[in-house]
């Protein structure tokens, strides 16, 4: 049995991402609501709190508590941060898997693979490249075609 997590860099690049659209966001805001000031200011302090709430507690909270487990027999996904969720899927109903890799993946580790199987579907979110190549052998190795 092996143990996945995400990585820390895609934590990293998932709120950079985000402060730069919140940035954006606050300024069209600003931009559009400047003959308001007072309302201009409540759009951009509530962009901000939108961004400390998501970014800064609900992000790292998500990458913490997410862990993919690969047994003899099955795929374990385990997340969720108010409520957890565990998805099992078992190796012989996996039909064949997905890597999804953006062209900057090596560095920031937005590397995703979709296990697909009659009526279902399991996600494995933000795994360096490492990790995702080394999940896509083991499950060769068990015969699931990629």
């Amino acid at each position: 049995m092996r143990k996945y997590h995400p990585a820390r860099i895609a934590l990293y690049t998932l709120q950079f991402l985000e402060l730069v659209l919140c940035a954006v966001l606050g300024i069209v805001a600003w931009y559009y609501l400047k003959f308001f000031p007072t309302l201009a200011w409540i759009a951009v302090m509530l962009i901000a709190v939108i961004y400390i709430l998501s970014a800064l507690v609900y992000l790292p909270l998500y990458i913490k508590k997410t862990v993919i487990i690969i047994g003899e027999s099955e795929i374990i996904v385990r997340s969720g941060v108010f409520v957890e969720t565990k998805s099992i899927m078992r190796h012989d109903a996996v039909q064949y898997i997905s890597i999804v890799r953006t062209p900057l993946s090596k560095y920031t580790s937005l590397n995703n693979i979709v296990v697909n199987a009659l009526g279902g579907r399991l996600y494995l979110l933000f795994l360096s490249r490492k990790n995702a190549e080394e999940i896509v052998d083991i499950l060769r190795e068990r015969g699931i075609r990629t």
